[in-house]
């Protein structure tokens, strides 16, 4: 009875081993794959023949010795989990590899190597860094000073530098400072219909002034786009110079007053 309710408990385990979705192997601390689970077959597309009784250098790597990375290395050595990221092991896969010891002993006999195809998550990854290098270059090369605030307290996140040059600042300086430093500030009820806007249509354009650091106002129109700066919503404002535009309406004015 006993021996037929060990073989139950070996028939169960196999079938629990098998349906794990990571490829799993146990290997001894020789590098030899004792066992396989039937997903490590699929993405190896291997047999457990192909691999079991094989260094698992020669089966992962096509190596003749452990790589230098080796995670398994490092577990025998130091009886910790480790575990690695690699591009290329498994056709054009990008893979993590986790081994942990099957003693708890001190002494490392066995380990268990995983294998889980981390491909779409690092593509994810490397396509965030482009599009965050993407939008650094955008926002450095657009063509009016720019500047983000975030939308919860104001604060002044980031501004590029033609944006610190327009005011004479660098820009440490307005990121230190903050708004204060170039905001001479509106009468009261300025912001409600334009704050308005921006809850309705998520961008709204307006007339306004930044302070210089010499002191000298310059009027600015503001075009302000609400979007999402690192998981927080904020302002994305484009502030173009319009001084030129406002001596045009001046002197236009001048003439008028002249016919009359």
């Amino acid at each position: 009875m006993e021996k037929k309710s060990f073989a139950t408990t070996q028939s169960e385990w196999r079938h629990i081993f098998d349906s794990i979705g990571d490829g799993i192997s146990v290997h001894d601390d020789e590098y030899t794959i004792l066992d396989v689970n039937d997903s490590l077959c699929n993405m190896m597309d291997k047999s457990r023949g192909d691999m079991v009784g094989r260094k698992c250098y020669e089966v992962f790597h096509g190596s003749d010795r452990p790589i230098y990375e080796c995670p398994a290395k490092i577990t025998f050595e130091t009886g910790e989990k480790a575990k690695c990221q690699r591009f290329g092991d498994i056709e054009d896969k990008w893979t993590t590899t986790h081994t942990s010891p099957m003693s708890a002993n001190g002494a490392v006999p066995t380990i268990i190597h995983s294998v889980r195809d981390t491909t779409e998550r690092r593509v994810v990854e490397l396509e965030t860094v482009a599009n965050a290098e993407k939008y650094r270059n955008l926002f450095e090369k657009a063509s009016d000073p720019t500047f983000i605030v975030r939308k919860s307290d104001n604060r002044l996140l980031d501004v590029n530098e033609l944006g610190a040059h327009s005011l004479g600042y660098t820009k440490e300086e307005l990121l230190q400072g903050g708004l204060s430093l170039f905001d001479p500030g509106a009468p009261t009820g300025f912001f409600d219909s334009i704050m308005e806007t921006l809850e309705h249509t998520g961008e709204a354009t307006f007339d306004y002034e930044h302070r210089h650091k010499s002191g000298e106002l310059i009027p600015v129109e503001v075009h302000t786009r609400v979007v999402d700066h690192e998981g927080e919503p904020a302002y994305l404002h484009f502030a173009r110079d319009i001084r030129e535009r406002k001596a045009a309406e001046r002197r236009a004015k001048q003439g008028q007053f002249t016919l009359d």
